[in-house]
């Protein structure tokens, strides 16, 4: 739950990238392996529809690119709570 005027922020692996077969992965400091993270894929309309069906208004998308690469790496999303205009 958010006060008005409150702000949720979405940084998620870019769903371009989850549709390639990518999955976030970390490895574990003990033992040098490789653990993967459970994912579940979400379009980019299936996030931004979620928050504005929640009565969140979006009030900045971006995708965010790693250099010299074709697919966006990450997707944002900033959504405000409450009587809050698009960009401001």
């Amino acid at each position: 739950m958010l006060r008005d005027g409150g702000t949720f922020y979405l940084a998620e692996l870019h769903p371009y990238r989850q549709f390639d077969g990518t999955q976030t992965h970390v490895e574990d400091e003990t033992t040098g392996e490789t653990v993967v993270i459970d994912a579940f894929t979400h379009s980019v309309s299936e996030f931004v529809n979620t928050g504005v069906e929640a009565r969140f208004a979006v009030q900045q998308m971006r995708e965010w690119w790693p250099d010299r690469d074709k697919t966006p790496r990450l997707l944002t999303v900033r959504f405000g709570a409450g009587p809050v205009v698009a960009g401001a």
